[in-house]
């Protein structure tokens, strides 16, 4: 648990731009065999505002996150990480402004 605990510190330190702190618990490592998975990562609302897309997030969780790293041949050898369980709740930053006025009889 030790590992975990520096791994997912080392992730929070790159990562917390965009997700809330990651625990070692939400972690699953297999270093040897190159395997690392996060599992019920929280999206920051305002992770992707840096990035001037047309959207901004307001929710969004991921289920889980794994990469596969190939240590042998890590030159030569893609990386390869995929997300599952990818929910967002997003809107357009399309500067609409709506207005609700009720009206008293």
């Amino acid at each position: 648990m030790v590992f975990e605990t520096i791994v997912a510190n080392l992730l929070n330190k790159y990562l917390s731009q965009f997700v809330d702190e990651l625990t070692a618990k939400q972690l699953n490592l297999f270093a040897w065999s190159g395997t690392i998975s996060l599992d019920n990562i929280k999206v920051k609302p305002n992770a992707f505002d840096s990035l001037s897309l047309p959207f901004r997030v307001i929710h969004g969780h991921i289920g889980r996150i794994e990469a596969l790293i190939p240590w042998k041949s890590l030159y030569s050898s893609p990386v390869v990480i995929k997300l599952s369980d990818v929910y967002v709740i997003a809107l357009p930053n399309s500067g609409i402004l709506i207005v609700i006025k009720t009206f008293d009889n």
